[in-house]
């Protein structure tokens, strides 16, 4: 009973390595019993204990981190203006941990957290707010962005358009720059797109954008395979599949019915396998460019 509550083959290896422990306990103390005089029992428990820190100098010392979470950060608990804190990057998965360590002492909603291993935001929404739209973020409430330095990439380009965009943050150590974004005075947001889509596509990649209104979007690129089968999908649902031979043009009108956020996603059907011999080579989807350049709203009749 419980065991069932570990779900992994591996996780078993804690109960049974509790039960050796006991079983060792046991036969060291039966031993023990018939060793005599007690100072020989003694000795073996220093030897034996030495022996056990003799072992530990393997993995000492022990990578730790600090816990402290900074005063500024904490006091953002005293604040009733803030409407969530968005932590970025958003796709790293220790920011999503870490930030929720943060809300311990902030209080305040955030824009994202983690579920089972992953956060439960959209990632058409994580990306699009990554770019920082002031409209975008006003939208879904971000008044406080806390950048993660650690995660940002090595020429810091997250830090350096946060600077750009909103000025020095309000406060900033070697972990984390705190930004307080100003009151969004602007219009709603509008269009706007983002792509994800690599140069050679080997399983899947996305497009993501946001409408204010139902309407139309326009998929323009180029692409080219040999014989490459390959899916379009908008929000998972499929438009359309399709061989690809030589060099292809786009200009696709997509029908978005609700406004919001959405994904389309361009995908090798099926997609490429996990290579089990060096003389395979995966049949793969080459991009040379691939957009979403406009969008025509929905016109009232």
């Amino acid at each position: 009973p419980g065991l069932s509550a570990a779900r992994t083959p591996g996780r078993f290896n804690f109960a049974v390595g509790f039960a050796l422990a006991i079983m060792a306990a046991y036969g060291a103390q039966s031993i023990a019993r018939r060793i005599t005089p007690p100072f020989i029992r003694g000795l073996i428990l220093v030897v034996i204990g030495g022996l056990i820190a003799f072992e530990y100098q393997f993995w000492f010392p022990v990578p730790t981190v600090a816990a402290d979470i900074p005063a500024p950060i904490a006091a953002l608990a005293d604040r009733d203006d803030i409407r969530a804190v968005f932590d970025v990057p958003f796709d790293h998965p220790l920011v999503d941990k870490e930030g929720l360590y943060l809300q311990t002492a902030h209080h305040q909603p955030m824009i994202g957290g983690h579920v089972t291993r992953q956060t439960p935001l959209s990632p058409a929404k994580g990306w699009l707010l990554q770019t920082f739209d002031p409209a975008l973020l006003d939208l879904l409430g971000a008044d406080v962005m806390i950048l993660h330095r650690e995660w940002d990439d090595a020429e810091g380009v997250l830090e350096t358009r946060l600077r750009d965009q909103f000025g020095a943050p309000t406060y900033e150590d070697e972990r984390y720059a705190l930004f307080e974004l100003p009151p969004y005075t602007g219009d709603a947001p509008g269009f706007t797109a983002i792509s994800r889509v690599p140069e050679t596509l080997t399983d899947s990649a996305s497009l993501y954008f946001y409408l204010p209104a139902p309407g139309e979007v326009i998929l323009t690129g180029q692409l080219s395979g040999d014989g490459v089968s390959a899916r379009l999908t908008l929000d998972g649902d499929r438009l359309v599949t399709w061989t690809v031979s030589g060099r292809q043009g786009w200009n696709l009108p997509v029908q978005v019915r609700a406004p919001g956020w959405h994904t389309l996603t361009l995908a090798l059907d099926p997609p490429c396998p996990t290579p089990t011999d060096p003389a395979l080579v995966c049949r793969a989807l080459s991009i040379h460019h691939i957009d979403l350049t406009d969008y025509r709203p929905v016109r009232s009749p």
